[in-house]
């Protein structure tokens, strides 16, 4: 009988010892399962980010965009507008310079008349 009861006591021990250890690798899912939503989490949040900042980007470089477009079309009516004055006056012509800045993006600016040949000193 003490035989018996020595196995039974083995046994409960291996089940409890079995019970203890899948309680064990439950939990460790458990927390790894946990650790995996809370990375893609963060992820989703940094991926989120990202592509706010890519769209704030991408904006920005079409404002920019629009923005020279308007630039050039503002100094391409400035210098029409120059020329019918200078026509409809019988003004002498002018020379429109284009200088990059530091900034490097192109300004225009109006250069000096050229200086009349038949008149020292006069403009044309």
């Amino acid at each position: 009988m003490a035989e018996v009861e020595k196995q039974q006591a083995i046994s409960g021990a291996n089940v409890q010892y079995e019970q203890a250890k899948n309680q064990m690798e439950i939990q460790r899912m458990q927390t790894a399962w946990q650790i995996k939503q809370q990375e893609l989490e963060v992820k989703h949040q940094y991926d989120m980010q990202l592509k706010q900042l890519e769209i704030e980007a991408m904006k920005e470089k079409e404002g920019l965009i629009e923005d020279r477009k308007d630039s050039r079309s503002k100094q391409e009516a400035t210098q029409q507008s120059r020329m019918i004055t200078q026509r409809q006056n019988e003004l002498p012509p002018e020379n429109f310079k284009e200088e990059v800045p530091q900034s490097g993006r192109p300004v225009f600016q109006e250069e000096q008349p050229l200086p009349n040949p038949g008149m020292p000193g006069m403009p044309m």
